[in-house]
């Protein structure tokens, strides 16, 4: 398949006056040098770089991917340091699946090559060129570890969907959904959006793409009609992955503070890792609680919400709910562990008054200028906010 290509955007890298950034080429072990040189041919192949003799030089660095295969990566630490920063605000995952609430049927894309698609500014692509044993190279398309390319891509994709976006589709970088509540509207839905891509040159991975289905995996959800699940995990590496993952999702598990905190315990500095009992409880409640997959519904303003907040000796939770068809659903848990200086000070009643400011504000966006029900188990705090 011929590679997309568009020319709504050339990306360019302003460094100000910022000196050429030309550190030494990392050594590589022979394995990782021959999945190296593999990966620089076929990027030649496929033009997206070409050798050069320039100034600018970022060095190649093989890692490990969690699957036990070898990756290839340029170390852009040093361009991105001198390069001015593009400040364009990429989408929270909480409110953009805020959006589908009332969706009844999905469609999924996926573009090809994301990045590559971009071209580089001619004038920038000098400071694109990485260095290593078999070389120098530039890119000819936007590379991976820029500083801006998320802003840069994000910005274009809303550039293509400007009036379509929130109404019809949602758009997070190269991953667009398109949902409706019946099969004609979402036919012409589909149509929009793809005759939106097609001048631009998008081209799309056809594997992950998915047409009218009743629930779709996006953004690390598994949305349905009825709200949203979590999707299993697949492989746990380290204590820092597990707990980078788990702490993701932690809006789907109630209490998750004060269930991990023997975990963040062994991340502390100068802590000895001595895996213990409560270790062992901890890792595996976690696992189980996303393996559940507990569903959370999608908010309604015109129904009221209930916040319930509790708190312990350790930590603040909160649960954010609304009644649902005579039931009370869940729409996100949230949960803060408490500090070492506030668990010293921060008694049973202080912990409730501590977890009503914290939690509302973390459900401000819901809750702002509503009325809404409090429900906690110390019945001193309802003179906090009774009104005379």
């Amino acid at each position: 398949m011929k590679r997309g290509r568009t020319e709504m955007l050339y990306f360019k890298i302003g460094t100000g006056d910022s000196p050429p950034n030309k550190p030494k080429p990392y050594r590589v072990s022979l394995a990782k040098g021959e999945v190296m040189e593999a990966e620089i041919q076929q990027y030649l192949v496929k033009i997206f770089i070409r050798p050069c003799n320039r100034p600018w030089a970022s060095p190649v660095l093989m890692i490990r991917n969690p699957d036990g295969g070898i990756g290839f990566c340029i170390d852009y630490r040093g361009l991105n340091a001198g390069t001015v920063k593009d400040s364009y605000p990429i989408p929270l995952i909480d409110g953009i699946l805020d959006v589908l609430g009332e969706a009844q049927l999905l469609s999924t894309m996926d573009i090809a090559s994301g990045y590559w698609n971009v071209l580089m500014e001619e004038e920038s692509i000098p400071k694109t060129a990485f260095t290593c044993k078999y070389g120098l190279y530039e890119w000819s398309v936007m590379p991976f570890g820029l500083c801006n390319a998320v802003p840069a891509f994000e910005r274009l994709m809303e550039t293509v969907l400007v009036d379509l976006k929130w109404r019809i589709c949602l758009a997070y970088l190269d991953d667009c959904v398109i949902f409706s509540k019946t099969f004609r509207t979402h036919l012409v839905r589909l149509r929009q959006v793809l005759t939106r891509f097609r001048p631009v040159g998008f081209k799309l991975k056809m594997k992950k793409c998915h047409w009218g289905r009743s629930q779709v995996a996006f953004l690390g959800h598994v949305v349905t009609p009825t709200g949203m699940n979590v999707m299993r995990p697949r492989d746990l590496h380290a204590i820092r992955s597990f707990l980078g993952l788990t702490s993701y999702f932690r809006r789907y598990i109630p209490g998750y503070a004060s269930i991990s905190a023997p975990l963040e315990r062994l991340k502390v500095k100068e802590a000895t890792f001595e895996w213990k009992n409560a270790c062992e409880s901890a890792f595996r409640q976690l696992k189980r609680a996303l393996m559940k997959q507990p569903i959370l519904v999608y908010p309604n303003i015109k129904r009221l919400f209930q916040l319930y907040v509790d708190s312990s000796r350790y930590a603040v939770g909160a649960c954010l709910m609304q009644e649902v068809d005579g039931r009370y659903r869940v729409l996100a848990y949230a949960s803060k562990l408490l500090t070492g200086s506030q668990k010293n000070w921060i008694h049973k009643q202080d912990g409730i008054s501590e977890g009503v400011v914290w939690s509302t504000r973390k459900f401000r966006c819901y809750l702002d200028k509503r009325k809404f029900d409090l429900y906690t188990d110390h019945s001193a705090s309802s003179a906090l906010i009774t009104v005379p």
